[in-house]
């Protein structure tokens, strides 16, 4: 899948439809005026203050993903709360009673959909599914709700089946969560692509015990390679030459299952799997004395660690990596190697696209270095009324001989917070007089 926009509105600090444009080249054309890997940019990187907005867009990305994954199955599950996950502007008297917006434009193979949605405090207000299949727009199917769905089907699109039952279908749940789970359904396929095409991580909050739980999972699911990982640590420069695993502290079921030995349906379960990573062991460059345990290993190997296995999934799947604070324990230079792995087609191959954010702004004076173009470089801030705007480089006027970073930091381009070191002044100097007259501890 392909990733070519994707849209959001009345969301957390997001209150007008902002559109994240991944694909420029392709302007207000209907058709794909060429091939998807063509017309598609492999990477996004937003920039903007603290507050502004930019963690909130990649969580409603999110949301939109989890909304297909859930929405029919733990959503429906009956809660302390009678209403459904809503989460729109609240500073605004209006839009804090509408729906949320949510919209993905977007390939499979060579075929272009689109596929949106609202969800409000009682479920889904309107889904709709468009596609191309030559030139123009044909409709899937358009949603409404009533007391009931009222779905307005395309027949050459959707079974006979699902037309005849739309009453089955739950106010809460969205259709293309059913489809998910529906083997007859031609929706499925649309459905499968948008929730397996996207990996979220937040390295901000990736703490040492969520990292152990990464690792963990990733053992699980069989996308850990010991001899692999040793060259990824290796790439990055750690001082780790080689990654092992203890094995005399290791079960021998686990260990069948680890070396691929038992190529039956076992699985690990999530203590075997913590108890793999927990025995890990690292050899270093030089010394007797060369072989650590995971905890005594720095936050910037670990973060590697628990990223560089799913790096290289994204890359050879062809998938999207959503990454918030891609900047959180890694060097400047791995970052600019993380980026180089997309933007590099002999190295992403299949075309796969990193979405992220960052605080890191020598990236927008290395664009040229790292092909990185100004519709690659986004922006977000905050106005006075609290709504979170999202603009690109190439919005403004271009030059040759531009010093990005240097214009952006002069605050020509926005998204620039404005701090106050009177306050913080005012604050010190309050405590000292507290002080002078006795009334502090």
């Amino acid at each position: 899948m392909g990733l070519l926009r994707f849209s959001v509105g009345n969301f957390r600090s997001i209150k007008d439809i902002v559109t994240l444009d991944l694909a420029p080249k392709l302007g207000d054309a209907s058709k794909l005026t060429g091939l998807t890997k063509e017309i598609t940019e492999p990477v996004a990187a937003i920039f903007g203050p603290n507050g502004s907005g930019k963690s909130n867009l990649l969580e409603a990305l999110q949301f939109a993903h989890d909304a297909i994954v859930q929405s029919a199955i733990s959503w429906q599950i009956p809660d302390a709360s009678p209403t459904q996950p809503h989460f729109p502007f609240k500073l605004n008297k209006e839009a804090a009673s509408q729906p949320s917006f949510f919209e993905f434009d977007f390939t499979i193979g060579e075929t272009r959909y689109l596929y949106g949605f609202t969800y409000g405090r009682d479920g889904v207000v309107e889904e709709w599914l468009s596609y191309v299949p030559k030139r123009r727009w044909s409709s899937g199917f358009i949603r409404n709700h009533t007391k009931t769905p009222e779905i307005d089907w395309n027949g050459s699109h959707i079974t006979k089946d699902l037309q005849k039952n739309p009453d089955k279908v739950d106010k809460r749940e969205l259709l293309l969560s059913t489809a998910l789970r529906n083997n007859d359904s031609p929706l499925q396929e649309v459905a499968h692509s948008l929730v397996s095409s996207f990996t979220f991580l937040s390295l901000g909050r990736l703490t040492l015990e969520n990292q152990i739980r990464q690792l963990a999972s990733l053992i699980q699911k069989n996308h850990f390679d010991l001899d692999e990982l040793s060259l990824l640590m290796q790439a990055a420069d750690t001082g780790v030459k080689a990654v092992s695993l203890d094995e005399e502290k290791i079960p021998t079921r686990v260990l069948r299952i680890i070396n691929g030995f038992d190529t039956g349906k076992a699985t690990l379960s999530n203590d075997e799997a913590e108890l793999v990573t927990h025995n890990l062991e690292f050899t270093h460059d030089g010394g007797k004395n060369s072989t650590f345990k995971l905890s005594e290993e720095s936050a910037g190997t670990l973060t590697w660690l628990s990223i560089a296995p799913i790096l290289l999934q994204t890359l050879r799947e062809g998938t999207i990596l959503v990454v918030d604070e891609l900047d959180s324990n890694l060097h400047q230079k791995l970052i600019e190697m993380i980026i180089t792995c997309f933007t590099d087609s002999t190295i992403n191959q299949h075309r796969a696209q990193l979405i992220f954010i960052t605080h890191n702004t020598s990236i927008i004076e290395h664009m040229d270095d790292l092909s990185l173009s100004t519709e690659t470089i986004w922006f977000m801030e905050k106005n006075q009324n609290g709504e979170s705007s999202l603009f690109s480089l190439a919005d403004f006027p271009k030059h040759s001989d531009a010093h990005y970073e240097y214009r952006y930091w002069e605050g020509q381009y926005g998204a620039l917070p404005y701090l106050s070191t009177a306050i913080l002044r005012g604050l010190a100097d309050a405590h000292l007089q507290k002080s002078e007259h006795g009334f502090t501890d």
